[in-house]
């Protein structure tokens, strides 16, 4: 999985450098929040915490990458989300796995 965002990462930040878009690289808002909570934790509450995390992150996430695959109006963005989604699907699956288990 990680290998998988940071390959996206890099090219969605190909693709915001050609845009002229800057990104952050550190959590804002509430994936900063998400990340102090997750610090404060450990043990079973952290993989927990964790697990729920990525379950509701990724939800979120295949639910944006779909919108922006079947009707983006960008053609560089709208064929990332395309080549992207099936990639975050499995990861999906993945985080559902995880939780069904605890």
């Amino acid at each position: 999985m990680t290998t998988d965002h940071t390959a996206a990462n890099t090219e969605l930040q190909q693709i915001a450098k050609q845009a002229n878009i800057n990104l952050s690289s550190q959590p804002t808002g509430k994936d900063a929040a998400e990340e102090q909570k997750l610090r404060g934790l450990n043990g079973a509450a952290f993989d927990q915490a964790y697990a729920q995390g990525q379950l509701q992150d990724h939800r979120e996430t295949v639910e944006l990458f779909q919108k922006e695959a079947s009707s983006g109006q960008d053609p560089a963005l709208k064929a990332f989300a395309q080549k992207t989604l099936p990639i975050l699907q499995q990861h999906l699956q993945m985080a559902e796995a995880l939780n069904t288990k605890r």
